[in-house]
């Protein structure tokens, strides 16, 4: 072995020969004279071996572009590091003749030296860093993954020496001519075989080149397809050109991760960050609160975990974390050592960095221990609670903090109830809960007579859950038979209270895989005391034709039915008188609600956010009033009442034809064919805007920007502005 070269070998096994005497052992001879003092070592049949590893050891194309990128990442590194070189490492696919370059420039090269007692050797390597990638030495041989054929050129910083081999089949290397090589590095050219996947090669690419540290960027000579795919969420570079790859934090990229996957109908609140820098480890984890229709909860482990990686590179292993998402790098690969084909962590390091990261987790998550439920009740962290067991952070709190989790989750019937709740949903009502094993109507008076604002619940499964039982009884939920005994309650029949009672309210829904917003009708159960002054009470046999108005405009109006135990709210009647002599303006000029409703008219509403347009829309036989979605449900509100009847125009659908304008709305609407919330704005923004803007250029910038829009609001913005300019360029209304 030439000096210079320095090899490192990993810790061996070593096997001693047994303490025998040689009498003992004399009478195989042949045995013993292949022995050394009577140990017989393994031999290998060299060719068979090297076959072997070359094409059996690393199981996946993936892989083999993975062992040749952290080859050519370690030397840019190695470079920068002791020659303060600015390496990058260009990527360059060929997809019509499959051919794919690695190259390293202003790298570290590799001397013929260097190439000869460590390259051409399997399972002898020169990195003596565990803090870097590559132990074993048989990363060199896993291009056979992807092609017979490898092309090595390299210009060596060291020795200056320039030259070029071709590995062939992994067994072996021919010499090439001098390649032409400007700048210090490595480049291996190969061409990938017809069954490897051009797609799943950039995925590799993308996923291992992350977090290498050294700028990274994917040529991709033409196009791999006209469509765009996606890889656990994120876009794949499917287009011809140029893309920076890397590098990029652990931390920044699990924020990426986590904001990509919020959707209109799933807003993030907030972010809760865990950042734990270790010898060992660096550990990112994030709770991710969502905000839904249903209300505030953290997101589960999903697609934003960023998974675990060895040195910066993607690697397997059964490590759970109790995070929305969370990514993870282990520090040091001698310590945490992977399996030979480097596929994952082998199962003595994954159980020993998992008690290490453990132990550091439970050391972070000490903001999240609880003493009393009244910490519950006060917490900022609630839904982290509430999703204790779904992110398995169980065993990273103290035994009392889970306790009270579950006690909290223990899904209970409650009087007056129609639904289940949780205990922890109760307690913020009131914290005066009493346990009875069934809701008698009777004793539920008899325990409200003595404490007002009590809710009193049984179990869904009755007495057969003991555990409940005890955490309602350790957690200070009044058991009522005990309570009525100890306070002598005579029984007697009472006026029942009122439970939970339905309120309806304009939500919205979504259709077409979540791409568009209508609006939908709502129902929630609501405690009476809960109602405000915008909640309608409305009499019994009335319900079906104002409920039907909540489904047309999302309104913040809701109504319930109404009950004489109901005091809050306003009535119907009382709604209807205190709106009749509002006013507002209509293609008839300024008009009250009773006015509208006397008119003798055709009635038709708009919803439409700029009431300036009802000048334009007046006709004889009918009034039009613009107007916004609560604007509008008073005054349909008031018609019903009234008996009136009355047109509401929410999406604008005929509305260019009725105006005689020679356009499309399909121009400007995404999937005209079925109503949903902004079409309206969409369409008398273009009708208000050929009525009010009379300059040609201006009006057909907008109509052209709109074309492209077709989103509501940008479109609103985009009128106001046009109108703007249209003022000041003196433009006049016809």
């Amino acid at each position: 072995m030439a000096d210079g070269v320095k090899i490192y070998k990993p810790t061996l096994m070593e096997e001693k020969p047994l303490p025998l005497e040689p009498v003992e052992l004399s009478y195989a001879t042949k045995l013993l004279e292949a022995s050394r003092d009577g140990l017989i070592p393994v031999q290998l049949e060299q060719d068979v071996v090297i076959q072997r590893i070359s094409h059996d050891l690393y199981a996946k194309p993936e892989s083999g572009f993975r062992e040749l990128y952290n080859n050519e990442a370690r030397a840019c590194r190695i470079a920068t590091r002791q020659y303060a070189a600015k390496p990058r490492i260009e990527i360059t696919l060929v997809p019509s003749d499959r051919r794919l370059t690695i190259h390293g420039i202003d790298s570290l090269g590799m001397s013929q030296e260097k190439f000869l007692t460590v390259y051409t050797v399997l399972g002898r390597s020169d990195n003596w860093d565990g803090k870097e990638v590559g132990m074993f030495g048989f990363g060199r041989a896993s291009y056979t993954t992807l092609s017979d054929i490898m092309i090595l050129e390299t210009f060596s910083r060291e020795t200056g020496e320039k030259y070029a081999v071709m590995g062939k089949n992994g067994v072996g290397f021919n010499v090439l001519p001098q390649p032409e090589l400007s700048e210090p590095g490595t480049r291996v050219t190969l061409t990938l075989r017809d069954n490897v996947s051009l797609r799943s090669i950039i995925e590799a690419i993308v996923k291992v080149s992350r977090f290498s540290s050294i700028e990274t960027y994917l040529n991709l000579e033409e196009d791999l397809s006209s469509e765009s795919s996606y890889y656990y969420g994120e876009p794949i570079h499917e287009r011809a050109g140029r893309y920076r790859l890397g590098p990029e934090s652990f931390k920044e990229h699990l924020i990426k991760r986590i904001r990509r996957d919020e959707r209109d109908y799933r807003k993030i609140e907030s972010v809760i960050p865990i950042e734990i820098e270790d010898e060992d480890f660096y550990l990112f984890g994030a709770f991710t609160m969502q905000k839904t229709y249903d209300g505030l909860y953290v997101a589960r482990p999903g697609s934003s975990t960023g998974g675990v990686h060895l040195v910066g590179t993607p690697i397997e292993a059964p490590i759970e974390l109790p995070f929305s998402g969370w990514i993870l790098n282990i520090k040091d690969e001698r310590k945490y050592p992977p399996t030979a084909d480097r596929e994952r962590l082998s199962g003595e390091a994954a159980e020993a960095i998992s008690k290490r990261i453990d132990g550091k987790v439970r050391e972070a998550l000490a903001f999240l221990e609880l003493h009393t439920v009244d910490d519950y009740l006060a917490s900022k962290y609630q839904e982290i609670y509430d999703a204790y067991d779904e992110l398995h952070i169980e065993r990273y709190l103290s035994q009392n903090t889970v306790d009270i989790c579950k006690f909290i989750k223990v899904r209970v019937k409650a009087d007056g109830s129609r639904d289940s709740k949780t205990i922890g949903e109760l307690l913020e009502r009131s914290r005066n809960l009493f346990y009875l094993q069934s809701l008698n109507m009777d004793r539920v008076a008899l325990i409200k007579s003595k404490v007002p604002d009590a809710i009193v619940i049984r179990l869904l499964k009755r007495d057969s859950d003991i555990e409940a039982l005890q955490l309602l009884r350790r957690f200070g939920v009044g058991f009522g038979d005990e309570f009525i005994r100890e306070n002598k309650l005579k029984q007697r029949r009472t006026f029942r209270p009122l439970g939970e009672i339905a309120v309806h309210s304009a939500g919205t829904g979504r259709y077409s895989w979540g791409r568009f917003e209508d609006v939908r009708r709502h129902v929630e159960r609501a405690w009476k005391d809960d109602l405000d002054e915008k909640t309608i009470r409305i009499p019994k046999g009335k319900m079906r034709s104002y409920l039907i108005l909540l489904s047309m405009v999302q309104t913040s109006y809701r109504i319930v039915k109404d009950d004489p135990r109901i005091q809050r709210g306003i009535s119907l009647r009382g709604f209807v008188d205190k709106i009749a002599s509002k006013s507002l303006e209509t293609s008839d000029g300024k008009t009250s609600y009773e006015a509208i409703g006397n008119s003798g008219k055709a009635i038709k509403l708009v919803l439409y956010s700029d009431i300036g347009l009802s000048k334009h829309l007046k006709r004889e036989s009918m009034v039009t009033i613009i107007g916004d979605p609560d604007t509008l449900f008073e005054l349909m509100a008031y018609l019903q009442h009234q008996g009136v009847n009355f047109e509401l125009d929410g999406a604008g659908s005929e509305a260019l034809k009725d105006i005689g304008i020679d356009l499309w709305r399909g121009e400007f609407i995404n999937d005209p064919s079925y109503p949903k919330i902004g079409d309206s704005e969409i369409t008398y923004s273009i009708i208000h805007s050929v009525k009010k803007v009379k300059d040609e250029r201006l009006l057909n910038l907008f109509l052209s920007a709109a074309r492209h829009s077709r989103d509501a609001e940008e479109i609103r913005k985009m009128r106001s502005f046009v109108f703007e300019l249209n003022r000041m360029l003196g433009g006049k209304e016809s």
